[in-house]
């Protein structure tokens, strides 16, 4: 009998250890992340500002990591009020209405004072910008060069201190980054069902 509790017991250790371990492995594996346009697509709809650099984000609209990526933005527009022309910019299936973007995460982005919200039909702009995850952040600046691109939180779902929020908030106070790109944490893109 103690031999089979000994064992029950370390078949629940082993499992849960496991469980952890896919969890931790999930959220600590970034996305796939695309060779970005070094210069502003040209064929893009997406409003260019040209006098003040332009940062894009590329959201799905249910992807739960969306939420932290929204929250860490705001950090990043309170540390550079105005430094910046912002587009937030979602995918939404061209199979369905544009209702069915229309989530929490869509009106969190909403209230976003200045910030242009639009829905990316079949994923067509986060193609030319080669986002295929979920959270992945451009700055462009005015002449329409690239200036950084990559994720702006440091695990899936999780906001706080990381390096893609404080090279964008580097570059849009001074002009200058240590880095230029991060890895981006997010549900992939071109899916209408995320984990």
């Amino acid at each position: 009998m103690k031999i089979l509790r000994a064992s029950l017991v370390v078949a629940w250790i082993l499992g849960a250890g496991l469980a952890l371990g896919a969890v931790w492995n999930y959220k600590s594996t970034p996305g796939p992340q695309g060779v970005s346009p070094p210069r502003w697509p040209s064929a893009s709809d997406i409003s260019f500002s040209g006098s003040t650099p332009t940062l894009v984000i590329f959201l799905h609209p249910r992807c739960p990591c969306a939420r932290a990526s929204l929250e860490e933005l705001a950090t990043i527009l309170t540390a550079a009020p105005g430094k910046a022309s912002v587009q937030i910019v979602f995918f939404s299936p061209g199979s369905e209405t544009q209702d069915w973007g229309k989530t929490d995460v869509w009106n969190s982005a909403t209230r976003f004072p200045g910030a242009c919200v639009r829905f990316d039909r079949d994923g067509a702009e986060a193609r030319r910008f080669h986002a295929p995850t979920s959270g992945h952040a451009f700055l462009y600046d005015a002449d329409g060069g690239l200036r950084f691109s990559g994720g702006i939180t440091g695990a899936r779902g999780h906001q706080g201190e990381n390096p893609g929020r404080q090279a964008l908030i580097d570059l849009m106070q001074t002009g200058v980054s240590r880095i230029d790109s991060a890895p981006v944490f997010g549900c992939p893109i071109f899916s209408e069902d995320v984990p």
